[in-house]
């Protein structure tokens, strides 16, 4: 298919159909601007796959996973995203970050926020804790096996660690709060046009490359107006 192509559905989806791109691009715009974030630039690239496999009768797709490439100065990359149907909240919302030292999940959520050690980490966190940045969880690991156990041999359960204090607000107030300062003169938009594009510009592909079953590399065309 010629870009030609794609940007005409693209058009069909985002504006004559719907103003909604479906669960993923309605929500995973919030992702790709902490990936651009977390990166420092755009991804490169976008694979998917989809599906209308609940509510069969909709327009799009009902659970899409993904994934975007990107180019850093420390080398490649890769983030995976994922939405699943709203029959569900099992799985929670959360960003995790998975490096050679250890793992943190993020989440407006406090309960969804945590940072595990690896065990093979030479760096001991405990400064961080004496200061205040870290709270040490409960050892979670694996219960030991009686006599009769079969013998397994796993990987050494992560320490746990979680962020003090949480978000005394709900979820989307301080964004509401930022909007409407902004209206009044007080603030600045934390989310302008220019950001807010570069958010919302690679979502509206993964559609596209989930009905042809393709990855798409990104040019300037695909990401800018």
């Amino acid at each position: 298919m010629s870009l030609d192509d794609m940007r005409h559905r693209f058009l069909n989806w985002r504006f004559y159909k719907d103003l909604s791109g479906g669960p993923i691009s309605d929500l995973g715009a919030h992702q790709i601007d902490i990936f651009n974030w977390f990166f420092g630039t755009a991804p490169t690239s976008v694979m998917a796959s989809g599906g209308r496999n609940f509510f069969k009768t909709r327009e799009h797709f009902d659970n899409v996973m993904c994934v975007f490439e990107y180019d850093t100065p420390a080398g490649g990359a890769r983030a995976f995203y994922q939405v699943l149907t709203t029959t569900s909240a099992g799985g929670g919302y959360y960003e995790s970050f998975m490096g050679s030292e250890g793992t943190i999940n993020i989440s407006e959520r406090s309960a969804y926020t945590n940072i595990y050690r690896e065990a093979g980490s030479k760096r001991s966190w405990d400064p961080m804790v004496s200061r205040g940045y870290l709270k040490k969880s409960a050892d979670g690991g694996p219960a030991s096996g009686g006599s009769d156990a079969i013998a397994s041999y796993e990987s050494a359960a992560p320490e746990a660690y979680a962020l003090p204090g949480s978000l005394n607000k709900p979820p989307h107030q301080p964004h509401l709060e930022n909007f409407f300062n902004a209206i009044l003169g007080k603030e600045k938009l934390n989310c302008d046009a220019r950001h807010a594009l570069e958010s919302e510009a690679p979502i509206y592909w993964v559609n596209p490359a989930a009905e042809n079953r393709e990855t798409i590399t990104f040019t300037k065309d695909h990401l800018h107006i």
